[in-house]
C-alpha cells in the first residue's frame, strides 16, 4: 500500500512541477526554473520519507573539497538524481539526449543549465559535453554525472566511461566518489519501494593530474568496493525482462573480484556473466509483450466506443431538440472530443496493421489535441453550468466531476508521452486516458435507461462511474488471465480513477464545496 501511495504521489507531483518548470522557464535567466526544480526535489524527498518510508542519511559531507568539483556516484536507483540534487544549491548534471524528445523537458533542462549528451556517445557527443561543461565550470557550479552512464541493477557492475575524466582533466577539478544504497528500497524504476534508512556517502575525493588509466580505477574501485558492502546475496538480486537481458549481455564485462577487496559475500558471480546468470536463476516473470495484447486494446476500446455511442446516441434528440440551443463552444468541445477518441483508434489500428512510422508521426498530432481538450473541457463545464443557474437542475457541484477527469486525463497522458518506449506501458496508459474520459457516456445510458440517479454517494457513484468500474475489471482481469499479473500501469491508473472518484463523490454531497462552485459559477459569468 506504501508504493502504491508514493507512486501515486510521485505521477501527480512531477505532473505538477514540471508544468510549473515549464512556466517559470518563460521568465528571464535559470533562477526561477532553479527554484521550482529544488522545490520538486524537496516534494519527492518528502515524498520518499513520509511515504514510502525511505529515510535519506548522508555521509562524507566534510569530504566535500571547498570550490567546484565533480560528483561521480554510482547510479541504481530512479531516485539518485533526488538525492544528490537536494545536498546543492546549484548543480549541473549530465543526462542523455532521450529527455529532450519531450518538449516540454527540453525547455526546463536548457533553462536548468542541464549537460545534455547524446545517449550513442562517441567524438562528437565527448566535444559537446565538454562545452557544456566548460560553461557550468564557468559559473563555478557543482557538475554531477553517473560514470557508468544508466541505471544499473543492485550488484551489476556496468563499464565506467572516460567522460568523467576528460572534464577534471580539462577543467582541473577533483572529483567526489559517492557510492549509495537506496536501490535495495527503490531498485531501478521499479514501482515497489521498501522502507527503511537509505545512504548517500560522499568519499574521498580524486585529486587532478592522474592519468586516464590510474584515475580511472582509482575511481571504479572506490566506488564499487564501496558499494559492495551494501549488496545482498545473489538470490536478492532484481529480476530484469528479455530485453534487460540482452542489454546486460552487451554492457556488462567481467570485473577480476580481486579490484574489489571490500565485496561482500556473493559479489563474485554479480559481474559480467555472472549478474546474468544471476538474474537467471531468479526466475523473472515472462516481459510484457504489447503484441498479445493487441486484440485486448481493440475490445477494450470497442467497449468504450459503445458507452459513448449509447449514451449520447440515447440522449441526442433531446439535445437536438434542447432551448435555448447550446452555445457553439459545446458542440465544439464534443466536436474535439470525438477527433480525440478517433485519433486513438486510428494509433491503435496503425499498429495493427505494422505501420509504426505514421503511428509515430500521428502521435504528436494526438499529443496536440490532447492538450486542447483539457482547457476546453473545462471551459465547457463552467459554459454548461453557467447556462443551468436558473433551471431546477442547477448542481454547480457536479464541477468537481469535470475537475476529477481533466486531471486523470493529463496524467495518463503526460505518463503516455514520458513512456512510449515502453509499449505496454504506453499503450494501457492511452487506454486508461480514454476511460477516464468515458463516464459522460456511461452515465447518460443509465439516465436513459434506468432513469433515476440515486440520491445516497454510493447510488450516485454507481450511476456515474459503473462502465469505468467494469472496464478497470476487465483490463485488471486480462493482465491476470494472460500475464499471471497486473501491470503497474493498470494498477496505479486504477488508483488515481478509484481516488478521483471517491472525492468527487464527496464533494458531490457536501454543502461548502457546492456554495463554493456556485461562487465560481457567478464569477465566470459567460454562456457562451
Amino acid at each position: 500500500m506504501r508504493s502504491l501511495a508514493f507512486n501515486l504521489a510521485f505521477g501527480l507531483i512531477s505532473v505538477f512541477y514540471t508544468l510549473w518548470a515549464a512556466l517559470a522557464a518563460l521568465r528571464p535567466g535559470r533562477g526561477a526554473v532553479r527554484r521550482v526544480i529544488k522545490r520538486y526535489v524537496a516534494a519527492m524527498n518528502w515524498a520518499m520519507h513520509s511515504i514510502a518510508g525511505i529515510k535519506l542519511e548522508v555521509r562524507g559531507r566534510e569530504r566535500l573539497p571547498t570550490g567546484a568539483f565533480i560528483l561521480a556516484p554510482k547510479h541504481s536507483s530512479y531516485g539518485d538524481g533526488f538525492c544528490a540534487y537536494s545536498q546543492f544549491d546549484d548543480l549541473a548534471f549530465v543526462t542523455g539526449d532521450h529527455l529532450e524528445r519531450f518538449p516540454l523537458f527540453k525547455t526546463v533542462l536548457r533553462k536548468l543549465g542541464a549537460i545534455v549528451v547524446d545517449n550513442c556517445g562517441g567524438p562528437e557527443a565527448r566535444k559537446a559535453l565538454s562545452r557544456s561543461a566548460a560553461e557550468a565550470n564557468a559559473e563555478n557550479r557543482i557538475i554531477l554525472i553517473y560514470p557508468e552512464g544508466a541505471l544499473a541493477p543492485v550488484g551489476v557492475h556496468y563499464r565506467y566511461r572516460t567522460g568523467v575524466y576528460y572534464m577534471a582533466r580539462d577543467f582541473n577539478l577533483p572529483v567526489v566518489p559517492a557510492a549509495s544504497n537506496l536501490a535495495l528500497y527503490w531498485p531501478q524504476e521499479a514501482k515497489t519501494k521498501t522502507p527503511g534508512t537509505a545512504v548517500l556517502e560522499f568519499l574521498d575525493p580524486i585529486p587532478p593530474g592522474l592519468d586516464k588509466d590510474a584515475f580511472m580505477a582509482r575511481l571504479e574501485a572506490a566506488v564499487e568496493g564501496r558499494t559492495a558492502l551494501w549488496s545482498p546475496p545473489c538470490s536478492a538480486c532484481p529480476t530484469t525482462s528479455a530485453g534487460g537481458r540482452r542489454r546486460l549481455e552487451r554492457r556488462l564485462r567481467p570485473e577480476p573480484l580481486a579490484a574489489f577487496p571490500n565485496a561482500g559475500p556473493g559479489a563474485i558471480c554479480r559481474s559480467g556473466r555472472g549478474a546474468l546468470m544471476a538474474v537467471e536463476a531468479a526466475g523473472a516473470p515472462a516481459p510484457w509483450n504489447p503484441r498479445s495484447d493487441r486484440k485486448a486494446y481493440i475490445v477494450w476500446l470497442s467497449a468504450i466506443w459503445l458507452g459513448i455511442l449509447a449514451g449520447f446516441g440515447l440522449d441526442f434528440g433531446r439535445y437536438l431538440t434542447e432551448q435555448p440551443a447550446p452555445p457553439f463552444i459545446l458542440h465544439f468541445h464534443g466536436a474535439v472530443y470525438v477527433a480525440w477518441l478517433c485519433l486513438i483508434t486510428a494509433q491503435i489500428t496503425l499498429i495493427e496493421t505494422g505501420q509504426v512510422r505514421l503511428h509515430k508521426t500521428l502521435g504528436w498530432v494526438t499529443a496536440i489535441v490532447s492538450g486542447i481538450m483539457v482547457p476546453l473541457g473545462l471551459v465547457a463545464a463552467f459554459v454548461d453550468q453557467a447556462r443551468d443557474v436558473a433551471h431546477p437542475d442547477y448542481a454547480p457541484q457536479f464541477l468537481a466531476l469535470e475537475f476529477e477527469e481533466m486531471i486523470a486525463f493529463s496524467t495518463f497522458i503526460i505518463a503516455g508521452l514520458l513512456r512510449r518506449r515502453d509499449f505496454a506501458a504506453h499503450k494501457r496508459l492511452m487506454i486508461l486516458a480514454a476511460v477516464s474520459l468515458s463516464d459522460a457516456g456511461f452515465a447518460r445510458t443509465w439516465q436513459a435507461t434506468i432513469k433515476v440517479v440515486p440520491s445516497d454517494p454510493f447510488g450516485w457513484w454507481l450511476s456515474y462511474f459503473w462502465g469505468i468500474a467494469l472496464l478497470l475489471i476487465a483490463m485488471a482481469a486480462w493482465d491476470l488471465w494472460r500475464w499471471r499479473r497486473i501491470h503497474p500501469v493498470v494498477l496505479w491508473g486504477a488508483a488515481l480513477l478509484i481516488g478521483g472518484e471517491i472525492v468527487t463523490t464527496a464533494l458531490n454531497f457536501n454543502p461548502a464545496w457546492k456554495t463554493l462552485m456556485m461562487a465560481a459559477v457567478r464569477a465566470w459569468a459567460w454562456r457562451g
